[in-house]
């Protein structure tokens, strides 16, 4: 087996986002979290912060929190199917909509995040042969 074989991934998943499973009734159309899309929103959001990181110093863990609920938000998620509150009401997908549920749920957060990050999440849309739409 090739490098290729193993590493390779689908870019145009990456960048437009594939379907992924995450129960019997929710699906999240997900971006990586490398793509140009995230890497922007990360950019923006982490600006103000520049002289802090050139002098040595650190983002606060709470900021940082924020930054990463945020970048789920805006670039990450781009579609769900299947997401409903606590009332069983269908929840629209919107920026604002995605950061309540993340900052609500955090182990939703942190299951996104890790699929979102998770080479093989590509990997499988590149065997599959193209992006599902």
């Amino acid at each position: 087996m090739s490098l290729y074989d193993t590493y390779a991934t689908n870019k145009a998943a990456e960048t437009e986002g594939t379907w992924v499973e995450f129960g019997p009734n929710l699906r999240l159309k997900l971006r990586r979290f490398s793509c140009p899309q995230a890497k922007a929103v990360r950019t923006r959001l982490e600006k103000p912060y520049t002289g802090l990181l050139r002098s040595g110093g650190s983002i606060p863990d709470e900021d940082l929190e924020n930054i990463t609920e945020r970048v789920i938000a805006e670039a990450i998620i781009v579609d769900w199917e299947g997401a409903t509150g606590p009332d069983g009401e269908p929840l629209e997908c919107t920026t604002e909509t995605k950061l309540k549920v993340l900052k609500d749920l955090p182990d939703f957060r942190n299951q996104v995040a890790a699929v979102a990050l998770d080479r093989d999440t590509f990997k499988a849309a590149l065997d599959e042969g193209s992006v599902k739409n």
